[in-house]
């Protein structure tokens, strides 16, 4: 694809201009205007087309800039209500030409086509027709065209006009991604009358908030270094992954386009917004110990990066055989149950009673913790262990201290654990 910029020239001034942009299924429609020229301008070669396909199709005149001539580039509404017009360009010589048809026959001029006709027109037209040339266009053979075409081309050969570089055109943007995601930079820039051979990125982000980066030539995704040119393949890959957990403005990505004759645009801006994403807290995994017939705090611990923990949900609990959970509510000693919710003040006060002379391993206490966006952590687990203790027995013998030999004497024994 190319871009042509088409210039409609009455006797003075340009009146409008447009860009066509050829191969791309959508022909460029512009309205025919009386006693103008309509000049064309090939960006890629900095020059006017050398050839172009002309086809009249009722009173419209449709352009292809391409070789093929199979679609239609550009479609002047009206342009035979009443053919006044020329079709013009500047050479590579800098001088202005007309487009003349390749028979160089009369009839197959742009102005006389017939409906239906199709003529392939060429730049550099030195003969003045007549009857092809609108009688308004005071060209004399080979010479100037109308207005301000006739201004350049009457000047004599050690004062022509040279063509004048354009600068390139760098474009504002403003993007957003949400949090945690990357996102493709958009490094925006035309060139009029060249290309945008490479983009300078001048201003980065705090890396912060994130990091620029883009593809080389050799495939590797690397950083983006301040004021380093990349070439156009290498600025479309840019990309910005925010930091782990920023949201917020990003500072300015500030950049210019260069074009092929090496000449700058003025500075652009990117303007970046992270957008805020909550992340669901978490719940940490614990394990305890605590002797047997010992009761033990259980501190059910979570954490919330972007937030605060503001409640604790119980999904499992012991059965009562190996112990009893409990918290305080409003000074009262209230057992655990499952789907419990604890506030944040309850979750301090929660505590595991082993049932008396259990020891082992408890089974698991699961809970999970919500933040004040309402997110919900993956489950946690505290582990619980009773270590047994040595019971001491004591044997205690009462009844008579004195006995006569040969009586029977009546005791009591009693075994105490401690």
């Amino acid at each position: 694809m190319n871009t042509i910029v088409v210039k409609t020239n009455n006797a003075t001034q340009t009146v409008s201009q447009v860009q066509v942009i050829t191969k791309d299924g959508v022909p460029t429609v512009i309205a025919a205007e009386g006693q103008v020229n309509y000049e064309f301008h090939d960006t890629s070669i900095g020059y006017a087309p050398n050839h172009i396909i002309t086809k009249r199709i009722k009173n419209d005149l449709h352009v292809s800039f391409e070789k093929e001539g199979q679609e239609s580039d550009l479609i002047i509404e009206g342009f035979y209500d009443d053919p006044d017009s020329a079709l013009v360009g500047i050479a590579e010589d800098g001088e202005y030409y007309y487009y003349i048809p390749d028979t160089g026959e009369t009839y197959d001029y742009v102005t006389q086509l017939e409906v239906g006709d199709v003529e392939g027109q060429a730049l550099g037209g030195q003969d003045y027709i007549a009857a092809a040339i609108p009688w308004w266009i005071p060209a004399a053979a080979g010479l100037g065209l109308v207005g301000i075409v006739a201004a350049v081309s009457e000047r004599g050969d050690n004062d022509k006009t040279e063509p004048v570089n354009d600068a390139p055109v760098a474009t504002d943007a403003a993007i957003s991604t949400p949090e945690g995601e990357a996102i493709a930079v958009p490094l925006i820039a035309s060139d009029i009358d060249g290309v945008v051979a490479s983009i300078t990125i001048t201003t980065l982000p705090d890396p912060a908030q994130g990091v620029l980066s883009y593809t080389n030539a050799a495939g590797d995704r690397v950083p983006v270094v301040a004021n380093t040119p990349l070439s156009a393949a290498e600025a479309a890959t840019v990309l910005f992954t925010p930091t782990e957990n920023f949201n917020g403005a990003v500072e300015a990505i500030d950049f210019i386009a260069i074009d092929d004759d090496g000449l700058d645009s003025a500075p652009a801006t990117v303007t970046l917004t992270v957008t805020d994403v909550n992340t669901p807290p978490t719940a940490t995994d614990q394990s305890l110990s605590t002797d047997e017939d010992t009761a033990v705090p259980v501190v059910l611990i979570g954490d919330d990066i972007d937030g605060v923990v503001a409640s604790v949900t119980v999904l499992q609990v012991p059965p009562t055989n190996q112990g009893v959970l409990t918290y305080e509510d409003d000074g009262q000693t209230v057992e655990l149950t499952p789907g419990t919710v604890l506030t944040a003040d309850q979750i301090t006060s929660v505590v595991f009673t082993p049932a008396p002379n259990f020891n082992g391993r408890v089974s698991n206490l699961q809970f999970t913790t919500t933040d004040d966006d309402g997110a919900v952590s993956a489950p946690a687990t505290v582990e619980i262990t009773v270590t047994p203790v040595v019971d001491i027995t004591y044997v205690v013998i009462m009844g008579d201290e004195n006995v006569i030999e040969g009586e029977e004497a009546e005791y009591t024994v009693e075994f105490l654990d401690e």
